[in-house]
């Protein structure tokens, strides 16, 4: 059980720290990217695993004032609950 816990915050953590680094990227040539661009990427770069929590998000939170901590902390916390659940 906790070696899947920490594979699906693992699997979390690199999706936005790939997407971190590109947007470091962007900055560093003059580049203007907001939080909440980066949100809507990472919200559709997710697998098909993803999808129902990507809606639940989009319907019960602002997405266009949502920061990436707050994603990240909603997918992990959905993440760990299928893992307990049995269907992770």
């Amino acid at each position: 059980m906790y070696v899947n816990r920490l594979y699906c915050s693992i699997f979390i953590n690199k999706k936005i720290t790939n997407l971190q680094q590109t947007t470091w990227l962007l900055k560093a040539y003059g580049e203007e990217v907001i939080d909440q661009q980066e949100v809507g990427k990472i919200m559709r770069s997710l697998t098909s695993k993803f999808d129902f929590i990507g809606v639940a998000i989009q319907e019960v939170r602002d997405v266009k004032t949502m920061k990436i901590e707050e994603l990240q902390s909603s997918l992990e916390t959905h993440e760990m609950l299928a893992i307990e659940r049995g269907s992770g």
